[in-house]
């Protein structure tokens, strides 16, 4: 019989990861953000070249807080661990402050594969997302 140890703990410590990447956002803090990234870490972003290292992300989240990026929520729809791999699938909301004032919510969906790393932490080791097309108004 399999013990399910080893889930509950990445499932754990890929949640803590979860919560501090939306509190370093809420914070402004691109520099926290990035380190739940592995060093090789891969990011694709939507409208954006092919990220790759924590400091070519980092640059990708500060400057999404220059522009406005105030929050994220993330909403997990799925969470599987294959020994040191965790695939999570989720929707989230951008919280932006737009420069002519007043806030506007991105929504979308994210795809992260999770890592453990040699120091036993899990990370973030690609992430993808993509937003909902605008909804179009109504006739």
């Amino acid at each position: 019989m399999r013990s399910s140890a080893p889930l509950l703990h990445a499932t754990f410590d890929i949640d803590r990861g979860r919560r501090a990447f939306e509190q370093a956002l809420l914070r402004g803090d691109a520099g926290a953000v990035a380190a739940l990234y592995a060093d090789d870490a891969t990011l694709l972003a939507p409208a954006s070249d092919v990220l790759r290292g924590r400091p070519a992300i980092e640059r990708y989240w500060r400057t999404g807080v220059e522009s406005g990026l105030e929050a994220v929520e993330v909403v997990v729809l799925d969470l599987r661990q294959r020994g040191g791999v965790a695939l999570e699938v989720g929707e989230y909301a951008m919280h932006l402050a737009l420069e002519a004032g007043g806030n506007a919510i991105d929504r979308g969906r994210y795809l992260i594969v999770h890592r453990i790393e040699p120091d036993g932490s899990w990370r973030r080791a690609a992430e993808m997302f993509s937003p909902e097309p605008p909804t179009q108004p109504r006739a």
